[in-house]
């Protein structure tokens, strides 16, 4: 397996479904992890974001049948945060997830983020942040 030295300040965020109507334990099984920037402050870093986006990924999981989705992390206009998934439905035109807004982004542990995943809103629990010294190579996905 090929790695690459992250950029300063690079972190693995996981994220686990906290507690919602149908999972009123949370559930550890869905949730998000996330290759993202930190400033100095432990917010997302658009700085860091806007230098080295290809690195800035996040891996939706859920329990069987369902499989993995893999997404950009991207920033849109206001400071608000979206999830760009790959997609190889051409005519899909959900392809894109709502991610913490600027005033959540700071994921620190225990901390709550809300996602909206195909126009629903979710809330995720904080559950373990670590600081990068590499980023594993993103797998092919023929």
């Amino acid at each position: 397996m090929t790695t690459t030295r992250p950029p300063t300040c690079f972190y693995h965020v996981h994220l686990e479904l906290a507690r919602e109507r149908g999972h009123p334990q949370g559930d550890s099984r869905e949730g998000h992890d996330l290759l993202v920037p930190w400033d100095a402050q432990q917010h997302l870093d658009p700085v860091g974001w806007k230098a080295h986006r290809e690195v800035c990924r996040v891996r939706h999981f859920a329990p069987p049948p369902a499989e993995d989705m893999h997404a950009q992390l991207r920033r849109k206009p206001g400071g608000h945060w979206s999830l760009d998934y790959e997609s190889d439905d051409a005519s899909s035109a959900e392809d894109e997830d709502s991610g913490p807004r600027r005033n959540q982004a700071r994921l620190l542990p225990g901390e709550y983020v809300s996602i909206q995943n195909q126009g629903v809103m979710h809330t995720y629990r904080v559950t373990e942040v670590k600081q990068l010294d590499h980023i594993p190579a993103m797998r092919d996905r023929r």
